[in-house]
């Protein structure tokens, strides 16, 4: 079969995807979602407990828009619980491995052997860009992807994976199947051949995805307001608020002239305000002459008095608290237990190490999820535009664990040792410690130094 007829069979057998990959309800005419691009999360399945009316005493939350998801990225606890929830899976090491056995129309098992080293010689260095980009599935529910071909060498090579913005790109959908049709973007339309979709958290194979904004929408905006207050609150408590009491009647200013004693008073508020001194007549009140005599304190007498209301500024720590706890409804809501990126204040190092270990656990999960798709929708028609259909599935991108359960037994059992030296004689006589400390990555002296030392 000549390579440009292996390119139209593999573009023909991509675009053709299985019968419910969208409901009805997710289909629009010629082969439109019905989702337009920008529709409030709401719209499109989000979550009803985001709504004001559910949280008295906050404004309610902006519509779950690609902007507004951009938006929520700058918040300091979204930003570290991304950093937190995509970092493992960007740093796990990918290899290309033989799938099934291949098919009896592929060829020998050298064409096989081609199809591993072809395939790792591709994907691999593209992995980091993919994997980055894909990322944004998590923000945004889902991320489209152009895939861009060129011949070396005999082969059709993937050059790149191009990026597409969600909020300029549509997904298409064959009306007559609900399988996925293509993107389009700005009148331009790729076949299902030519792209392919990331989708995050589908619900009903919807293509759209769920964001994990929708998780925090209600708390980010929570602590919004929070914020603001907070900011209120500094502001009131940060300066003082001058009172004059003054007698009623009439009084003489600097120059001798009568004046309402309001209107002094007045003056005297301007001048404290702009931080300057004020000069007042020392004159009892007319009814306070008889108190004096009785020994009360003069100055509690005089006609003219300054006092200062000063806040005592111990509300805000009920600000603060409230703020806390949003913040680790944000952790959550973006499945990142708190304790496994953020300060504790109670519970034990086992707890936050069990938390750390739930997160390593979403992630693998999360990893393992893109994995099949990149196989299914950039590897597999790789492999059948360069070895025909029947390569379809023989050739595998694995990574290895995020987290390697091995790995940290023996990182426990380490621990065991250097804390008791009963431990450590009874590991030395039942255990290979040098694989040990080398597994952790640790310089160590071998079994046979150690003896001729």
């Amino acid at each position: 079969m000549t390579l440009m007829r292996r390119i139209r069979t593999a573009l023909e057998a991509a675009g053709r995807e299985l019968v419910g990959e969208r409901t009805p309800r997710q289909t629009g005419p010629a082969g439109v979602s019905q989702h337009a691009v920008g529709h409030t999360a709401n719209a499109i399945g989000g979550d009803v407990w985001a709504t004001s009316a559910n949280l008295p005493g906050y404004s309610a939350p902006a519509a779950g828009t690609y902007a507004t998801y951009r938006r929520m990225r700058g918040n300091p606890t979204i930003a570290i619980a991304r950093m937190a929830a995509t970092a493992p899976i960007r740093a796990a090491r990918i290899a290309v491995s033989p799938g099934i056995a291949p098919a009896p129309g592929m060829g020998s098992n050298t064409t096989h052997a081609q199809a591993v080293a072809f395939i790792d010689a591709n994907i691999r260095p593209l992995w980091p860009a993919i994997c980055r980009d894909a990322m944004l599935a998590l923000d945004y529910g889902w991320k489209g992807f152009e895939k861009v071909y060129v011949h070396d060498a005999g082969r059709l090579v993937l050059h790149k994976l191009k990026p597409l913005a969600p909020e300029l790109t549509r997904i298409q959908v064959d009306p007559a199947t609900g399988g996925f049709a293509g993107l389009e973007q700005r009148g331009v339309s790729l076949p299902a051949g030519k792209c392919f979709v990331y989708s995050y958290d589908p619900e009903d194979d919807g293509l759209y995805g769920r964001s994990r904004h929708e998780n925090v929408r209600a708390a980010w905006a929570a602590w919004t307001d929070l914020l603001a207050k907070e900011g209120q609150y500094a502001t009131k408590v940060a300066g003082v608020t001058p009172i004059v009491t003054y007698p009623e009647g009439v009084g003489r200013d600097r120059h001798g002239a009568e004046r309402p004693n309001f209107e002094l008073a007045q003056a005297v508020l301007a001048n404290l305000g702009l931080g300057h001194g004020v000069a007042m007549p020392n004159r009892l009140a007319g009814w306070a002459e008889d108190l004096v005599r009785g020994g009360i304190d003069v100055s509690q007498l005089a006609a003219w008095q300054i006092r200062f209301l000063e806040p005592s500024g111990q509300h805000g720590q009920d600000l603060v608290r409230q703020m806390q706890h949003k913040e680790s409804l944000m952790l959550r809501g973006w499945l990142v237990p708190e304790r496994a990126v953020a300060e504790g204040h109670a519970g034990t190092r086992a707890d936050a190490e069990q938390h750390a270990d739930l997160a390593l656990s979403i992630a693998q999960e999360t990893l393992d999820d893109l994995l099949r798709c990149v196989n299914r929708h950039v590897v597999d028609p790789l492999l059948a535009l360069n070895f025909g259909e029947a390569a379809r599935g023989s050739v595998r991108l694995t990574a290895s664990p995020i987290a390697d359960a091995g790995a940290g037994l023996a990182r426990a059992m380490l621990l065991a040792a250097m804390g008791s030296p009963p431990n450590a004689e009874t590991l030395l006589r039942t255990l290979d410690l040098d694989a040990m400390v080398e597994q952790q990555g640790l310089p160590g002296v071998k079994a046979k130094e150690r003896e001729e030392a």
